[in-house]
């Protein structure tokens, strides 16, 4: 008898264990002291490849990778989203960079301006290619569901951390979904991500005053992460919690937050850039050696938005056999490339077209071309573009 009530009262204690484990009770609320480490990215905007923004390359999704994979985990691997651009493939440009991000094992991805305005279609199926995509305020006007996940909980450092993803309401234009305003998404999503994690992060495409009036008005969350429209910020303490933002795809942010009492928050930040030395990639070659191209650099000029121009690029083969080129791939979706599989003869040479979409690109831009190469010479031969875009027609005809 006693022997049985013994092992009765083990096998309680056991349940009764293994109940607070499934239950999450393992995880502890940060105390002061405590640290947690976040990596984050942004603003992608259809950029695969490297960028030559400043004259070297930099940024893309292969270097963001080879730095990714020298850092020790864990950590929470977030991104702010607009992966794609507007333009004819950008649609194409989401489903490859999700993808990619999926192979980096990215805990979260918010739903950007560019994502949302694909529709909910295009929505549905980019939601099954990668990492969670998360949205709280909008919905499919069909049927009033959310297009995206509302929030999901990641386990990484020891702590529960509940994501959730923001837009601006003004920013979501497609017939087929409806905006609410952040506000009043995440003040009704709230007490369930409480009821359900420690950490509280929202990722944004908010701008800067934007996301500090979450932070004002919102005092229980710890990290808002917003997208930078080409400023970094680094993270700062505002009210209680810890924003900033990271420039496009060049950089990725590697923050620190450490809990300071009272549930206050500090953050210690280091932006790298993407580049061949930060990602231990070997450095990209403009033209491999047996090439030429002609012109280098393409200049596409004044080009009213919208418009689409087009531009003559040349191979030259000067080397002794068969070169292929295989693909032609850019940094931003604002490139129309229907360039198939073609070989260039020794001695010989290749002429393609390339078409611009000036839609899909800012104000003044410099972006790049990437054409794949096999055979006698191997490798990525890289032709810089420029245009610049103005208000209408008529200033691009002067």
């Amino acid at each position: 008898m006693v022997v049985a009530v013994a092992a009765t009262v083990i096998l309680g204690i056991f349940l009764a264990l293994a109940a607070a484990m499934a239950s999450g009770t393992r995880y502890r609320i940060p105390e002061a002291g405590s640290e947690m480490r976040v990596l984050f990215s942004g603003e992608s905007l259809g950029r695969i490849l490297p960028n030559m923004c400043e004259g070297y390359p930099a940024g893309g999704l292969e270097f963001r990778a080879g730095f990714l994979a020298q850092q020790r985990r864990p950590f929470l691997l977030l991104d702010t989203g607009c992966l794609t651009t507007p333009g004819p493939d950008a649609a194409l440009w989401a489903e490859e960079i999700l993808r990619q991000l999926g192979e980096m094992v990215y805990d979260a991805v918010n739903l950007g301006e560019h994502e949302a305005n694909l529709g909910a279609a295009e929505l549905a199926r980019l939601a099954k290619v990668g990492p969670p995509l998360v949205n709280a305020n909008v919905r499919r006007l069909a049927d009033d569901q959310p297009v995206a996940q509302p929030f999901i909980v990641s386990r990484r450092g020891g702590y529960r951390s509940a994501i959730t993803g923001l837009v601006d309401e003004a920013l979501v234009r497609a017939p087929d979904l409806r905006a609410e305003s952040p506000h009043e998404a995440l003040a009704r999503l709230l007490p369930a991500m409480r009821e359900a994690a420690e950490v509280l992060v929202v990722l944004a495409d908010l701008d800067r005053e934007q996301a500090d009036a979450l932070a004002r008005d919102f005092p229980e969350l710890h990290l808002i992460l917003h997208r930078s429209r080409n400023n970094t910020r680094l993270p700062e303490s505002v009210n209680r919690a810890v924003v900033g933002a990271i420039y496009g795809d060049r950089y990725i942010a590697d923050t620190t937050l450490t809990w300071e009492g009272q549930r206050r928050l500090s953050a210690r930040t280091e932006a790298t850039e993407l580049t061949s030395q930060s990602a231990g990639a070997a450095p990209i070659q403009n033209i491999p050696e047996g090439l030429r191209v002609s012109p280098e650099r393409i200049d596409f000029g004044p080009i009213a938005d919208g418009e689409q121009r087009q531009a003559q690029l040349t191979i030259h083969n000067d080397s002794s056999g068969l070169v292929r080129l295989s693909r032609v791939l850019s940094t931003c979706g604002c490139f129309v490339l229907g360039i198939e599989e073609q070989d260039i003869a020794a001695g010989a040479q290749l002429e393609i077209t390339v078409t611009l979409h000036a839609v899909a690109l800012e104000a003044s831009n410099n972006v790049s071309l990437y054409l794949q190469l096999e055979g006698a010479v191997e490798g990525m031969l890289m032709v810089p573009a420029t245009a610049q875009i103005i208000a209408n027609a008529e200033e691009a005809a002067l």
